[in-house]
């Protein structure tokens, strides 16, 4: 309901998820869409310069580039006459980029291999969602479609569209920043955890 219990949930408190048969986990990087009207900008960017190192704001960029991700100091003038500008870091997201990368998660599988002999003695999910079946949330991981579009000129490209005008895909968003934030958090990087025997 507000930035202070936003902090409290993600940066501040122990997480419920932990467990005393792995190491703990945290929040690395908090990406919140920096769109929006009325004062909603003004207020993501003075939250995300609380902790510009972990809070980042968003925006999707409004051309595919040569980076999925790019993070540019910009200064931003508050919509209300009387606040002056201030500088903020912009985290600009290739929304095409991560949403194909989405897609391909949530049906993807991966090999789980034996550390020693290298015998691949299972599989489990790319994208493993929660215990919870939310509709809601289903349906608006299903809010949108790739299609193939024709540009002036005859030139083909694929596109991400809503499936109907107007339906919910505030999840489907939120999970494309999420893929953006591991992407910036450099989870790919990351070793598998050593248990003690």
């Amino acid at each position: 309901t507000s930035f202070e219990e936003l902090r409290q949930r993600t940066l501040v408190a122990k997480y419920p998820w932990a467990r005393s048969d792995r190491p703990p986990l945290w929040i690395e990087k908090l990406g919140i869409d920096s769109g929006g009207t009325g004062n909603r900008t003004s207020e993501v960017y003075r939250f995300a310069l609380t902790d510009p190192s972990r809070i980042h704001a968003t925006k999707g960029a409004s051309h595919s580039g040569d980076l999925p991700l790019h993070t540019k100091r910009v200064t931003y003038n508050p919509p209300n006459q009387g606040e002056p500008p201030f500088p903020v870091f912009l985290t600009l997201i290739d929304t095409s980029y991560f949403k194909d990368r989405l897609a391909s998660a949530i049906g993807a599988k991966i090999a789980i291999a034996h550390p020693q002999t290298g015998e691949v003695t299972g599989e489990f999910e790319q994208w493993a969602l929660n215990s919870a079946n939310d509709p809601d949330y289903n349906r608006q991981m299903a809010s949108e479609q790739k299609v193939l579009t024709r540009k002036p000129g005859g030139r083909q490209s694929e596109v991400w569209m809503p499936i109907s005008s107007g339906a919910a895909n505030h999840f489907w968003d939120a999970e494309v920043i999420q893929f953006a934030m591991a992407d910036m958090a450099r989870v790919d990087l990351l070793q598998p955890a050593l248990t003690a025997r």
